[in-house]
């Protein structure tokens, strides 16, 4: 028999039914978006002849939905954009009015709505795929245009209709998650309220087609009918310098990322940032996102004002979040991570020497905690990090004589201390706000500037303005970072509501002091306040 259900929340992960296909009965749990949608790589606007056993391999299908490309056939039906037909067993696909090899794919004007969309580009189709049995699924397929700067996902709540922008409104705000597999969910049901069912932008780097539509889809199933639209951009960034602009071949991320004219092949990306309601970054490497938006200063200003408020977004309208690296991002001042990207840097490599190349790279003093290219007005002098005590990245013990896990508590104050030292070795300011948030948690702050943590962790705020000094070591290339009167004070979701600002201002709960490698294995000491043996366990190091 026939299998075609829709629904306002498709993605819907925790409703279980029951089909038949032929004639077995299935049961089936999986998330119905990721079943029922697929997505076609089309170059360009080049007509696409799609496979339906491709459709297939990106559906999670019924497992009695035994489908083999000799015995599979499909037709089409609901086309927009452009037109389907028939050859076969395969799906063609043309898109509006005739091909031009050197028109830009545009999915936001699929139907020729601007002036400034050359050709008119394609969008989707309902496609119907039988197999031998003559069980029959049904599933929108989302062609996807294939740029060599950027891979793009789209979903609408609304296959039918055009990809305009939603005229919502969003409540602004932010969400910081440390990273983790295990999101807390009432966070991002925040997130999403704060888009007010609007557009939500998504920003990656460096992933495959397929992960990023698989990271839509579970964003989707957190958002559900809180999303008019998710569109989702993950940019092709080199690894080892800043994006450059490609004349002679293809389009760079650069140029993909940074047409703000409207007449390039990658205006999409500020068309939707100018109509979101949220943004949000996925995790990854920060230095991929600093190498992005260092260059794209115009998004990363879109981005910014639309948070704090301007004449194109009202006041500070668009919610922006992140996770892992896409929250080490939205800090004031970020840790790069540009010396290290495939090797983690701890905090005891970092406290035995801060000159150690994997912080300060190789071709003179650079160190890697820069001032950070999105400047949210919320995060006004404050240096991010992330999964604070994950064990699976950092298990330093740099306390009492060795014996006490303090994670990335040493790096945490040393990114501080960088802050503070006078360059070259550090940025020169005269005091540093720190925020480090654990794995599995969350901060949220409205834009009135109340927080509220999520999940199973703590968020850790720290302030510091006693200048540091840099102590050459015995050996060359070694050096040591001191300072003292680190105030740090922690929330979890025990917590009431509070004040972000005074967040720092408050009582300290312990105040640290930095003594780099004068003290091996006792390198961070407590010099006030009370030891946090629930988060730090074992003995507190001495007074």
């Amino acid at each position: 028999g026939e299998v075609y259900i829709e629904g306002e929340n498709p993605g819907e992960s925790s409703l279980t039914w029951t089909i038949t296909v032929g004639s077995r009965e299935v049961s089936h749990d999986t998330a119905l978006f990721s079943l029922f949608t697929a997505t076609a790589a089309v170059t360009n606007m080049a007509p696409a002849t799609i496979a339906p056993s491709d459709l297939l391999a990106q559906l999670t299908a019924p497992t009695s939905f035994v489908a083999r490309s000799a015995a599979l056939t499909a037709d089409a039906s609901t086309t927009r954009g452009g037109t389907t037909s028939t050859t076969g067993s395969n799906l063609i696909y043309s898109p509006n009015d005739t091909y031009d090899t050197n028109a830009p794919w545009d999915p936001y004007y699929p139907n020729g709505e601007a002036n400034d969309d050359g050709t008119n580009g394609g969008a989707s189709f309902l496609g119907t795929l039988t197999d031998a049995n003559g069980g029959r699924i049904k599933v929108n397929v989302t062609l996807v245009a294939v740029h060599s700067g950027y891979q793009f996902v789209h979903f609408d709540e609304n296959a039918d209709t055009d990809w305009v922008d939603d005229p919502a409104t969003g409540s602004g705000g932010l969400m910081l998650v440390g990273g983790g597999n295990n999101h807390p969910a009432d966070a991002y049901r925040w997130f999403g309220g704060q888009a007010n069912c609007g557009d939500i932008v998504v920003i990656g780097a460096n992933r495959t087609q397929a992960e990023l539509q698989t990271a839509v889809n579970a964003l989707y199933a957190e958002w559900g009918s809180s999303a008019h639209a998710i569109d989702a951009f993950s940019f092709n960034v080199d690894a080892n310098d800043l994006l450059t602009s490609n004349t002679s071949g293809p389009p760079g991320a650069l140029q993909v990322a940074e047409d703000e004219c409207g007449i390039g092949p990658g205006h999409e990306f500020i068309d939707k940032l100018l109509g979101a309601e949220a943004v949000y970054f996925l995790g990854g490497d920060q230095w991929r996102y600093v190498q992005l938006f260092q260059t794209d200063t115009g998004a990363a200003g879109i981005i910014g004002l639309g948070n704090s408020g301007n004449r194109l977004f009202g006041s500070g309208s668009v919610v922006v979040g992140g996770t892992s690296a896409g929250l080490a991002i939205l800090g004031n001042y970020v840790f790069t991570s540009q010396y290290a990207p495939t090797s983690n840097l701890t905090s005891t490599e970092l406290l035995a020497n801060y000159d150690t190349p994997k912080f300060i790279g190789t071709a003179g003093p650079s160190p890697s905690v820069i001032v950070g290219p999105l400047q949210l007005s919320q995060l006004t002098g404050v240096l991010t990090e992330t999964h604070f005590t994950d064990p699976d990245l950092d298990t330093s013990a740099d306390a009492a004589n060795g014996t006490v896990t303090t994670y990335r508590l040493g790096r945490f104050l040393s990114f501080m201390g960088s802050v503070m030292t006078a360059a070259p070795y550090g940025l020169g300011q005269s005091s540093v706000k720190g925020l480090a948030v654990d794995q599995n948690t969350a901060l949220t702050v409205d834009p009135s500037g109340q927080a509220q943590v999520w999940g199973a962790g703590d968020a850790y705020f720290a302030y510091a303005s006693s200048a540091p000094t840099l102590t050459q070591g015995t050996s060359a290339g070694q050096a040591a970072l001191q300072f003292s009167g680190v105030q740090m004070s922690w929330k979890n979701c025990d917590s009431n509501a509070f004040s972000l600002a005074l967040a720092w201002n408050a009582q300290p709960l312990a105040i640290f002091s930095v003594v780099g490698t004068n003290a091996p294995g006792n390198q961070i000491i407590l010099t006030a306040g009370t030891w946090p043996t629930t988060i730090f366990p074992g003995p507190p190091p001495q007074n």
